[in-house]
C-alpha cells in the first residue's frame, strides 16, 4: 500500500487463495474514515499490533451494529460531557435509521433532556426536530448555490441568493447557540453530527458543511 499527501492509502496488491498477487492500484482505502467493515477482518487486522502477554486480543472487542435489534444503528457518537455531569465522561449516543426524524426526537428527549415531539410527526417542543427541519429547508436550496458555480457570472447575478449559500458563509456555532441556548447536551450532539470526522470547533466550521452532514 502507498499513501498520498492527504494520508489516504491505496492498495497496491493482495494475494488470493491461490497465493497469486492481484493489482488494486485504483482502489483507495482510507482507514481513518472507514466506519463500515467486517468485524472478523478488523479483529484480525488489529490483534497482532495490540496483543500482549496478558491479553492476546489486545483488549479490543467488536460488536456488530445495524441490525433490527438495535434499531438499525448506523453510527455511534461519543462526545465528552454529552449526557453526563462531567466533561471527562461520555455516554455514547446511537444514531438509528429506524424511525427517522421521529426516532431521533424520541432519543434526544429520552437521553438528553430535549423537549418531546408532538403527535403524527409534529416536532412539538422538540428543539432537535426544529433544528433538523431548518437544516433540511436550507439544504433544499443547496443545488441553487452550486448551480451558480457553473453558470456565467452575469446570469448568476440575476438569481437570488439561496439560504444554503447564506448559511455557508457563517459559522455553525451561531446557529447552534441560537437553536439550543439552554441544553448544552443536545447542542453537543448536533455539533458532533455536523462535524463527524473533523477535528474542528463549531466556531471554526462552516454551517454549510454542518447542514450537509446532518441531512
Amino acid at each position: 500500500q502507498t499513501s498520498d499527501s492527504s494520508g489516504c492509502l491505496t492498495l497496491e496488491y493482495c494475494k488470493d487463495s491461490s497465493n497469486t498477487e492481484k493489482q488494486f492500484r485504483t482502489v483507495p482505502f482510507d482507514i481513518d474514515s472507514c466506519s463500515i467493515s467486517r468485524i472478523r477482518r478488523q479483529q484480525e487486522f488489529l490483534v497482532p499490533a495490540l496483543s500482549n502477554t496478558t491479553d492476546y486480543q489486545g483488549g479490543i472487542r467488536f460488536a456488530q451494529i445495524g441490525t433490527e435489534a438495535d434499531g438499525y444503528a448506523f453510527e455511534i457518537l461519543s462526545i465528552p460531557g454529552m449526557g453526563t455531569a462531567k466533561l471527562d465522561d461520555e455516554i455514547p449516543f446511537v444514531l438509528r435509521a429506524n424511525g427517522g426524524l421521529a426516532g431521533l426526537m424520541d432519543d434526544t428527549a429520552r437521553f438528553l433532556g430535549d423537549g418531546w415531539p408532538g403527535h403524527d410527526g409534529d416536532v412539538g417542543s422538540s428543539l432537535s426536530g426544529s433544528y433538523v427541519g431548518a437544516c433540511l429547508s436550507m439544504n433544499a436550496t443547496a443545488s441553487e448555490y452550486f448551480l451558480t458555480k457553473v453558470i456565467p457570472d452575469n446570469a448568476s447575478s440575476l438569481r437570488s441568493r439561496s439560504t444554503y449559500q447564506e448559511a455557508s458563509i457563517r459559522y455553525a456555532s451561531s446557529f447552534l447557540d441560537q437553536c439550543f441556548p439552554l441544553n448544552a447536551h443536545v447542542r453537543s450532539l448536533f455539533a458532533g453530527m455536523g462535524m463527524k470526522g473533523e477535528n474542528l470547533k463549531p466556531s471554526q466550521t462552516s454551517m454549510g458543511a454542518a447542514i450537509t452532514n446532518v441531512c
